[in-house]
């Protein structure tokens, strides 16, 4: 929509949380451990989650089902399959660490929560995009890849919630292509994988379990804005989730994705509504992005502190510049604090977030930046979509915010 003088109408997701009760709750969605492709043990990842301060955690093994973390779910054929070892018997906790797990001892009483059921609904241990889900006793196949339709249908039927993982893992060849002299990455998604994304448009459309996809990486942003723009118009929102889909319990303070999910208290009703609101924030430590004019213009600070960061890569951050048509992906400092939002407030068009430990905000309608700053005047916005969404750069990684929809 163009500038109007007309009054903007702006859907928060945010509208149910409580800024002076609520916490941030650190979330993992997607990781896998020796019932299936991991490297990790089931109770050594649990224990490595657990020790990074976790507060919420869906282990997501291939086409096995997580019913308990003490009395394991293991399918043979599925280890014989995709295991690393298949033939040695995975580790549950104990009844009494699952018990001391679920009530914070050595943690002040912070427990992690169990989030139950969840399963990657791709046996084979492939790695294309895939649905995992949680909160239903339900997989979709025995063996192979599992058809997203099959999936999500009967995630749907079971009352669960589900996303799709790494979506653009599933467009092959998916790079920038130059039109005329520019980047044209929006026509290559929208022309030459339009299949692709009707189907997942379609498959949204008809489920309301399916709430929206993983973003680790600018492609998937890219489709999220594309998914958006098609759907903000008639109120629908498209959820973005981060995940790790970890594999081994070393690599998890690397940080590819998380969730940090906002609830009074750490409970799976409270999980439940907070997934279906877009009460949560996407977070990862690494920050990864598509050289564009446009974007270079909105970060003109970025270049020379990547380089400065990471030296060793700085040959290939020029090339990747100067190309204007590559991804870049670059980790933060482990130990940099990360960005997170303690407060949002909407009035008269006008959208302001209250945070720490961030650098930028940046505002983003129809897949374009469009401001910055820790407040955007809608009103003064020239056109503007039918959504907008926060970037929150930080010292030690990013945030996204769901997306606000406009009337």
């Amino acid at each position: 929509m163009s500038k109007s003088t007309k009054a903007i109408t702006i859907s928060n997701p945010y509208r149910g949380v409580n800024w002076d009760t609520y916490k941030p709750h650190k979330t993992e969605l997607h990781c896998h451990t020796k019932v299936s492709d991991g490297t990790a043990d089931f109770d050594e990842m649990i224990e490595a989650y657990y020790a990074l301060g976790y507060d919420c955690l869906a282990i997501a093994d291939h086409g096995v089902i997580d019913r308990s973390w003490t009395k394991l779910n293991v399918r043979r054929i599925v280890r014989l399959t995709c295991g690393k070892n298949p033939f040695k018997k995975p580790t549950g906790l104990t009844e009494e660490r699952f018990r001391e797990i679920s009530e914070g001892v050595g943690r002040d009483g912070r427990g992690m929560l169990r989030v139950p059921f969840g399963t990657e609904h791709s046996p084979g241990g492939n790695r294309w995009a895939h649905v995992n889900s949680w909160l239903c006793d339900v997989h979709s196949a025995a063996v192979g890849r599992s058809d997203y339709t099959k999936a999500v249908r009967a995630v749907d039927r079971a009352g669960g919630q589900c996303v799709i993982c790494h979506p653009s893992s599933a467009m092959k060849n998916v790079k920038l292509v130059m039109k005329n002299g520019k980047p044209a990455l929006s026509e290559m998604f929208e022309d030459k994988h339009s299949s692709y994304i009707n189907h997942v448009q379609q498959l949204m459309e008809r489920y309301p379990s399916l709430l929206g996809i993983d973003i680790p990486f600018a492609c998937d942003r890219k489709l999220w804005d594309i998914l958006l723009r098609r759907f903000a118009p008639s109120g629908r929102s498209v959820f973005a989730v981060a995940t790790s889909d970890e594999h081994d319990a070393e690599d998890i303070k690397n940080g590819l994705g998380w969730v940090e999910a906002m609830m009074p208290e750490n409970t799976i009703e409270n999980f439940r509504k907070c997934m279906e609101d877009g009460a949560f924030f996407a977070a990862s430590r690494y920050v990864s992005f598509i050289f564009t004019p446009e974007f270079h213009a909105a970060h003109p600070n970025l270049l020379p502190a990547l380089r400065e960061e990471h030296k060793e890569h700085a040959t290939k951050i020029n090339e990747l510049s100067d190309l204007y048509g590559e991804l870049c992906m670059a980790p933060r400092p482990i130990a940099a604090p990360r960005p997170m939002v303690r407060n949002i407030s909407i009035e008269e068009g006008v959208i302001s977030i209250q945070a720490e430990n961030y650098d930028v905000i940046l505002w983003v309608s129809d897949g374009k930046y469009i401001a910055s700053g820790d407040t955007i005047n809608l009103n003064d916005c020239e056109n503007l979509g039918a959504y907008v969404r926060a970037e929150l750069w930080g010292p030690g990684g990013n945030l996204y915010t769901q997306p606000f929809l406009l009337q």
